[in-house]
C-alpha cells in the first residue's frame, strides 16, 4: 500500500511497479498535493497510470495489459491510497513486485540501482516510524512449504577487473546505523545519555500458543567453502573497530556480549553462555585445531597484543565448578581448590619441575627422627621450598 499524495517521484515509481509486474519506464513530469484520482489508460502491452502530470508506464500484469478493475482507489482525508487487489498463486510465479533489468555502463563514482529515500524526516509520533516494512501473515491447514520474508541474493558468475590489493569487497546485505547530532543526552552516564544506535537487530519470538517447535535460532551464520574452491581467510563471525574509532564505552567497551532483559535465575537464562557444539549438531573443531587463540598480525607474527587480564571472573560466584578438564580429571572449584592426578610430567605423581621449588643441602644442622620409606635415601637429598599463608619461606626435606 503506498501513499500516493506525499511521495517523490522515485516511490511513485515503485508504487506503480507494485501494481504490475514487468520492467517499468517513467516520463518526466511532477506532481503536487494529495492526488485522489490516478488517470488509467492502456496501450498494447503497456499501461499508463499518471498522477498529476507526471505519467509512469507499466508493464502488464503476467505479460498482458493491466485494466482498471485491478486498481484500487481509497480517499481517507483527502489521501489516496493506490493498492493491488488480491490474486491467487497458479503454476506461473507471479510477483507483486517485480524489476527484470540489465545494467550496464561506466560511471566514476558510487551506482545506486533502486532508491527508497527520505531525503528530509520530520514526523511527530509518540510509537516510532518504520520506513520500510515487509510483513507477511501466513498459517493455515493449507500452507506447506518453508518461508523467507526477505531473501538477498549476490551471485558473481565471472572474472571481474578489479585487480588491485586484496580485491573489492561483495557484500549481500549491509546494515548502517548513523548519527551526526546530539539526541538529547548531556553526558555519558546512566541518568545523561540518551539515544541508541544499532545497525543490526535481528529476533526471533514463539509467543504464547506457540508449542513443541523444534527450535527458535535469533540468527544463523552459515559457511561454505566447497571442494574445487580456495581462500585465505575463512571467517564465522568477525567484529572489528573502524579506523576512524578513537572513543571506548564510558559504561560498557564490549565486543562481544551475552545479555539478558532480566538477571538470570535458576530458571530463566541460558544454560550455557557460548557453546562449543551442542546436541541438534557436531563438534565444530578439527581433531587438531584449538578452541581458543590469540592470533598475531601477520606483519608481527611473535606478537597477539599485550593485555591486562586474559580471564576475569573474580565478580562472578561458582557454586560448583569454575574448571572442568576432560572426564572431570582436573578440576578447579568455586573456592580455587585444585583437584588433579598430576602436575608436571609425573605419570601419577605429584611432580613440581620449577627450579626455584628445590633448594640444595646447606650447613644448618638438622634433627629428623622419623623412618623413610623403602627405597628412601638415608640423608637428606634436597628440601622442598615454599611460603605459608604469612610468606615466610619454608622448607620440607626430600630424601
Amino acid at each position: 500500500m503506498f501513499r500516493s499524495g506525499c511521495l517523490s517521484v522515485a516511490l511513485l515509481l515503485c508504487a506503480a511497479q507494485a501494481m504490475a509486474q514487468g520492467p517499468i519506464v517513467g516520463t518526466t513530469g511532477t506532481f503536487s498535493g494529495n492526488v485522489t484520482s490516478p488517470a488509467f489508460s492502456t496501450s498494447g502491452s503497456s499501461s499508463y497510470i499518471t498522477f498529476g502530470s507526471g505519467a509512469f508506464i507499466v508493464g502488464g500484469l503476467n505479460a498482458s495489459p493491466i485494466s482498471s478493475a485491478q486498481i484500487t482507489t481509497t480517499s481517507v482525508a483527502s489521501t489516496t491510497f493506490v493498492t493491488k487487489p488480491s490474486f491467487t498463486v497458479g503454476s506461473t510465479p507471479v510477483d507483486i513486485f517485480h524489476e527484470n533489468t540489465t545494467i550496464s555502463g561506466t560511471s566514476s563514482g558510487q551506482v545506486i540501482i533502486n532508491l527508497f529515500q527520505a531525503t528530509s524526516e520530520t514526523v511527530t509520533t509518540p510509537v516510532g516510524l518504520t520506513f520500510f516494512q515487509i510483513t507477511n501473515n501466513f498459517g493455515g491447514a493449507t500452507v506447506t512449504g518453508s518461508r523467507q520474508g526477505l531473501v538477498v541474493n549476490q551471485a558473481l558468475t565471472a572474472t571481474t577487473g578489479n585487480n588491485y590489493t586484496g580485491g573489492a569487497e561483495y557484500v549481500a546485505l549491509q546494515a548502517n546505523g548513523f548519527a551526526g547530532a546530539n539526541d538529547g543526552g548531556t553526558g555519558v552516564t546512566a541518568g545523561t545519555a540518551q539515544g541508541v544506535i544499532f545497525g543490526f537487530n535481528p529476533g526471533a519470538r514463539l509467543k504464547n500458543g506457540a508449542t513443541n517447535y523444534t527450535g527458535v535460532v535469533g540468527q544463523e551464520t552459515d559457511i561454505e567453502v566447497d571442494s574445487g574452491a580456495s581462500v585465505m581467510d575463512k571467517l564465522g563471525l568477525t567484529v572489528g573497530l573502524d579506523l576512524l574509532d578513537a572513543i571506548p564505552g564510558a559504561r560498557d567497551d564490549v565486543a562481544i556480549d551475552l545479555n539478558n532483559a532480566v538477571r538470570a535465575t535458576a530458571t530463566q537464562g541460558w544454560s550455557v553462555g557460548i557453546g562449543i557444539g551442542r546436541h541438534g549438531g557436531n563438534a565444530p573443531i578439527l581433531t587438531g585445531g584449538t578452541v581458543m587463540a590469540a592470533i598475531p598480525n601477520a606483519n608481527i607474527p611473535t606478537d597477539a597484543g599485550t593485555v591486562g587480564i586474559v580471564f576475569d571472573f573474580s565478580l562472578m560466584t561458582a557454586t560448583n565448578y569454575f574448571i572442568k578438564g576432560p572426564q572431570s580429571s582436573f578440576t578447579v572449584n568455586g573456592s580455587g581448590n585444585v583437584v588433579a592426578p598430576s602436575i608436571g610430567n609425573g605419570n601419577g605423581y605429584f611432580q613440581i619441575s620449577g627450579a626455584g621449588q628445590w633448594t640444595a643441602n646447606g650447613s644448618v644442622a638438622t634433627s629428623l627422627t622419623s623412618l623413610g620409606p623403602s627405597g628412601a635415601h638415608t640423608a637428606v637429598q634436597e628440601w622442598l621450598t615454599f611460603k605459608d599463608n604469612s610468606g615466610n619461606i619454608r622448607y620440607i626435606p626430600a630424601f
